[in-house]
């Protein structure tokens, strides 16, 4: 009988350790998302500011054409940004999804190396 007391109080301890391994393992995920996806914030901060130059140094020479397609390329940009800002806040609090989907939880499926 004592022996079977002993498993189960291994069991337990066992459990409760691997839970804590894969809280810790899911808290190193949503870090590693919310650095990158903070580094694809970065990147879309330089798109913008290079139409924004582009635009400032071509002013006047640029037809209607290339004046709407710097326009979709900074409407893009923002709705980008918008998106990541989303996905960011959904790490931090799952359920502040808009549109009741769980970004975070969505894309935190197997590890990927590297």
């Amino acid at each position: 009988m004592s022996h079977k007391i002993a498993a189960e109080q291994f069991r337990l301890l066992s459990s409760k350790k691997n839970q804590g391994l894969k809280e810790k393992g899911t808290q190193h995920k949503v870090r590693k998302l919310n650095c990158q996806a903070h580094d694809l914030t970065n990147q879309l901060s330089i798109i913008n500011l290079c139409c924004f130059k582009l635009r400032a140094s071509l002013a006047g020479k640029l037809d209607e054409n290339q004046l709407r397609e710097l326009d979709a390329i900074e409407i893009a940009v923002a709705e980008v940004a918008i998106l990541l800002e989303k996905f960011r806040r959904s790490l931090m609090d799952p359920s502040v999804s808009n549109s009741g989907e769980n970004l975070a939880t969505a894309s935190l499926g197997p590890s990927q190396p590297g």
